[in-house]
């Protein structure tokens, strides 16, 4: 007998006809489309049957060429589910342990590593500190990839200790899983492209799927970040020396294939498909969140960086699965990859809205918890972005909401909402737990500070505060200006471009700030 859930999961499907989903998707989709929030590639399957294919805007703005379903999007980190899955192989196949500390197959492996495992890399809790960086320089200069990096690589790396016990903390790092990479390549005699080729793309009928080489194939969409005039800016980076970590480029389809041999055990065995799920710390496990969505048991891995954005959820007790990938790299996937989960599982949605400025801007401000954290809301034309400096932090990121109604916004995380109580309060829930902001109104101390001012040290280009109506501004020679929201009398935030800023702190007629990690004393330029 079938489990009541179970039951009443299909007489959803099957109150929901492909054309009926189809048209739920479009409808959720196009305000984004229309607002700039979203351009890509999308794809909703249950079982083998794909359900809704389609792709939405441009891969090329320039040349106004479109997306299609055969467009190639860069994997950014969903490129660690693939990869895991062959290294897993090897785990399978006896050649490797989940527990071999990396001494065992690495030469020259530093000494303040010698307890790192195998799952430490895979599981994001070795405690190797980011690299990356580092990695990615030597990589290019010397024009070596994978193991053949390692050895002109191990002599810095002894010299740098962990950050963390080895299995107690997970921090998220790509350069372990590059490592993770190199011991697999060491392991299987042959270079990752090759091993990732024989265990994953053949064995999963994927063709089109390929490590990035520095080039850029017509059949790869244009990455764009977001301008300072809140429009997509074109962007490439050559992540070839960053093979395991975020180096596949691919489509929506090679993902659903990619998610049918996982399903069908063709790339690994049951046993050790269950144990890559199975998390030690967290609900992170071999390049997989192991996590509930619309409280449905979802693996699923996002991606936001380098020009591209994207998100891969797998359902397993329903089969489902849902592919976003796109080339805006501020779009808030998250939230897009969660309600087109939803509309998947016959769950009741909102609609996305296109808001005009003027909706925006009343939304704008600056806002305090009770915890002494602030959250900016800032208008970049057709965006709002959001800004969360906590209590004694010296910068904050900004992320692009995702509007549902004229006064509430998604994102930028999972079960992550913003909604405006009134002109005065803003409710955050995140995760369930709801928090009341106070909107603040701190320009008139600020605004008395506008003029020209000098710094210690020198910093070689002279400073100005703009006030001009309600905007004021940081405004550095030579640099675009940079708009300055007051916080309360004692700090402001430094909007530095359209996803960074920095906090600008104020006392006694004098200011202090500190970027490229130096600290400013700024005093009014007499």
């Amino acid at each position: 007998m079938r489990p009541l859930a179970a039951l009443l999961f299909c007489t959803a499907l099957v109150a929901q006809t492909p054309a009926a989903l189809s048209k739920r998707v479009d409808d959720y989709l196009q305000p984004l489309v229309a607002q700039g929030l979203f351009q890509g590639s999308v794809l909703l399957s249950r079982g083998d049957q794909i359900l809704h294919e389609k792709s939405y805007g441009l891969a090329n703005l320039p040349a106004k060429r479109p997306n299609t379903p055969a467009t190639q999007f860069k994997l950014i980190s969903i490129s660690k589910t693939l990869i895991t899955v062959a290294i897993l192989r090897l785990v399978q196949d006896g050649k490797l342990a989940l527990a071999d500390p990396i001494a065992k197959h690495l030469p020259d492996w530093p000494a303040p590593w010698s307890t790192v495992t195998l799952h430490d890399l895979l599981d994001h809790t070795s405690g190797i500190p980011d690299l990356q960086v580092e990695w990615t320089e030597l990589a290019t200069r010397t024009r070596t990839r994978g193991l053949a990096a390692w050895p002109a690589f191990a002599p810095l790396a002894q010299a740098k200790p962990l950050l963390a016990t080895p299995g107690k903390e997970r921090r998220y790092c790509n350069f372990s899983v590059e490592l993770a990479g190199i011991v697999a390549e060491a392991v299987a005699g042959k270079n990752l492209h090759d091993l990732v080729r024989t265990t994953v793309f053949e064995p999963a009928g994927i063709t089109a799927t390929a490590f990035d080489d520095g080039s850029r194939p017509d059949t790869l969409a244009t990455g764009y970040t977001l301008g300072r005039d809140g429009e997509p800016t074109e962007f490439h980076m050559d992540l070839s020396a960053l093979q395991a970590s975020v180096g596949l480029q691919g489509s929506v389809g090679d993902l659903h294939r990619f998610a049918r041999a996982l399903a069908g055990n063709r790339l690994i065995s049951a046993d050790t498909y269950a144990r890559m799920l199975e998390p030690r710390l967290g609900t992170y496990a071999c390049g997989w969140l192991n996590m509930k969505v619309h409280d449905e048991t979802c693996h699923r891995h996002g991606a936001s960086n380098f020009g591209y954005a994207g998100d891969f959820l797998r359902f397993p007790a329903q089969d489902a699965c849902v592919v976003v990938l796109g080339n805006l790299w501020y779009a808030p996937v998250v939230s897009i990859g969660e309600d087109l989960a939803g509309i998947l599982l016959g769950k009741k949605i909102g609609k996305p809205q296109a808001l005009a400025a003027t909706a925006l801007d009343r939304a704008a401000g600056a806002f305090a918890g009770p915890d002494g954290s602030h959250l900016v809301l800032h208008r970049l034309g057709t965006k709002l972005l959001l800004f969360e400096l906590e209590a004694r932090g010296e910068r904050a990121t900004g992320v692009v909401m995702l509007p549902t109604s004229a006064t509430a916004f998604a994102g930028p995380g999972s079960d992550s909402r913003i909604e405006l109580d009134g002109q005065k309060r803003l409710r955050r829930t995140v995760v369930g737990k709801t928090t009341l902001l106070e909107r603040t109104n701190a320009a008139a101390p600020w605004r008395a500070h506008a003029g020209a001012w000098k710094t210690t040290p020198d910093f070689g280009k002279p400073m100005r505060i703009t006030a001009a109506k309600d905007r004021m501004a940081l405004a550095i020679e030579g640099w675009p200006e940079m708009p300055l929201v007051p916080i309360d009398e004692a700090t402001a935030l430094v909007l530095f471009d359209a996803t960074h800023a920095i906090a600008m702190h104020r006392q006694d007629g004098r200011l202090r700030l500190r970027l490229n990690d130096v600290e400013f004393q700024l005093e009014p330029q007499k």
